[in-house]
């Protein structure tokens, strides 16, 4: 059975093209370093009767691969990790009841292998001189928002 779950993940990707090929860009190299973390529900743990809180790990991974820039997908890394959960199934008021939860209750275990795969995709853009170029004249209205609001203080 295969189900999904949310994790946190933080991916840095640096490229740095290698190989440029003017006339045909899909088959320039780039080589792309990865860094990759990963936190994972490790287990549940049970503070009451009815409060339960996820406990995660995290696991960092790098990487360097030279891709070619055809859009295609390439796997970039694998996280796999196995959990052993314990739970307790049974009647909600008697399998609390210290003796009698035996009657009433039943322990497992379950073991849970989560699997989640980084892929990555190149693909280069070409840009022209005039993408590259700042424009001076550009006003930061906040910036001038901040010159207004000190110029008025000074002025009481």
């Amino acid at each position: 059975m295969t189900s999904y779950q949310q994790l946190e993940t933080s991916v840095d990707v640096i490229p740095t093209t290698i190989d440029y090929r003017k006339d045909k860009p899909e088959e320039s190299q780039v080589r792309v370093d990865v860094l990759v973390k990963i936190s994972v529900v490790t287990a549940n743990h049970t503070y009451n009767a009815s409060t339960t809180a996820p406990e995660y790990t995290t696991k960092t991974f790098a990487t360097t691969r030279v891709l070619r820039a055809n859009n295609a997908r390439y796997v970039v890394g694998t996280f796999v990790n196995d959990a052993e959960y314990r739970e307790q199934v049974g009647v909600p008021l008697l399998s609390k009841i210290p003796l009698i939860k035996y009657l009433f209750s039943r322990d497992g275990k379950r073991w849970v292998r989560n699997v989640a795969i980084l892929t990555l995709a190149v693909r280069l853009i070409p840009m022209q001189v005039k993408d590259l170029t700042i424009d001076v004249e550009h006003v930061n209205p906040l910036e001038e928002l901040y010159k207004k609001k000190g110029s008025l203080k000074d002025a009481k």
